[in-house]
């Protein structure tokens, strides 16, 4: 019973993980489009944002999956974690990018945006989890430990 509530915790986990990169990759999308058009966005781009979002929220979503994302731990998340994030936010940028212009899609749409995006993809991505890790370590300090370097404890006498 314990072995089956800890496969669902985290199967929990991975759900709940993947719709949040799921939301990094929507409002990361929609801040490129922003900064590429001066926070201006043309009526005529909307269509282009409406066939980016679900290609390029599939492409990340499998690119995490295929990389292994979803494998680690955001406790002890460090270099490798955001050198494997890098490498599958870039594999699914070229996921997005070679399924756009299969589709036919490419024409008038700003190749910047794909740059733009995935440096704001990892960003948010990459800060979602060192936060967590920084979290998980200020609840973990030793018994007398200050959370501030300033504040030393007091000596016992």
């Amino acid at each position: 019973m314990i072995l089956g509530f800890l496969r669902f915790t985290r199967q929990n986990r991975i759900v709940v993980v993947a719709l949040l990169h799921a939301a990094i990759a929507v409002v990361a999308v929609l801040l490129a489009f922003l900064l590429r058009f001066d926070l201006n966005v043309p009526a005529s781009e909307f269509d282009h944002l409406g066939v980016l979002i679900p290609v390029l929220l599939v492409s990340r979503l499998a690119s995490l999956w295929v990389m292994g994302v979803y494998r680690g731990s955001w406790r002890h998340a460090g270099l490798r974690d955001s050198l494997l994030l890098a490498r599958a936010t870039a594999l699914g940028s070229l996921f997005a990018l070679t399924a756009i212009v299969l589709l036919g899609q490419i024409g008038g749409m700003p190749r910047s945006v794909f740059v733009i995006e995935a440096i704001l993809f990892f960003g948010l991505a990459g800060g979602a989890r060192l936060s967590a890790r920084l979290l998980h370590e200020r609840r973990s300090l030793p018994v007398g430990a200050s959370p501030s370097p300033t504040i030393r404890p007091r000596p016992t006498t």
